[in-house]
């Protein structure tokens, strides 16, 4: 685990929760992009908590092709109308 990263990911979080600041929150989102397996798991785990407030942060990942997998499952775990309609607007298309 990489402490540091995993110290600035819950940083980010509590700051986005706290204040609304998009710019932490995509720390939090581009940490499901992180080598370590750890921060990957507990940022996802931290957007999904977040719910609907987390979709334009994903959006984000989703846009700029940032751990496109990661994002998508996390969508899929948030659930509901909006995050299953911006799943499927990224999803690739099966042939």
């Amino acid at each position: 685990m990489k402490w540091g990263e995993s110290a600035a990911v819950f940083a980010a979080y509590g700051t986005w929760r706290a204040t609304g600041v998009q710019r932490a929150g995509a720390v939090v989102a581009r940490a499901l992009a992180s080598g370590d397996e750890t921060n990957r798991t507990a940022a996802g785990m931290l957007l999904v908590k977040s719910g609907e407030r987390a979709l334009p942060l994903l959006r984000e990942n989703l846009e700029h092709g940032i751990a496109v997998p990661m994002s998508l499952r996390v969508l899929a775990d948030i659930g509901g109308p909006a995050a299953e309609a911006l799943r499927a607007e990224f999803e690739p298309r099966k042939s």
